[in-house]
């Protein structure tokens, strides 16, 4: 027998395969060929969930990854870089933007 496993708030996050019959809430009977993952149930049936944009916080996390991504260094290799560099004079426009963008998605993630 296949049941959905479903978590607190009735939303599939994995699909079972077993021996028997399980008597639990968190486990749904499901037909052959059924594939609810991701799906809310709603008491009668799995239901699709509207997408949640993502808060400020976790885009400006995305945003922060990114940031290190682009410039393959960390915030701090960055800072020191810019710091080094405007000692001796060279050009680090690329690396400052990219640190003020940083400063900026670290304020709205919070820290």
């Amino acid at each position: 027998m296949r049941y959905a496993q479903i978590n607190g708030a009735g939303i599939c996050v994995g699909v079972s395969e077993l021996g028997g019959k399980v008597d639990s809430p968190t486990m749904i009977e499901l037909a052959p060929g059924a594939a609810p993952i991701g799906k809310r149930w709603d008491g009668a049936a799995f239901v699709a969930v509207a997408a949640v944009p993502p808060s400020d916080a976790e885009a400006a996390s995305v945003e922060l990854e990114q940031i290190d991504r682009d410039t393959g260094m960390s915030r701090t290799a960055r800072e020191v870089f810019i710091a080094i560099a405007k000692k001796v004079g060279a050009d680090v426009a690329y690396l400052e933007g990219k640190e003020t963008a940083a400063k900026a998605a670290r304020t709205r993630r919070g820290g």
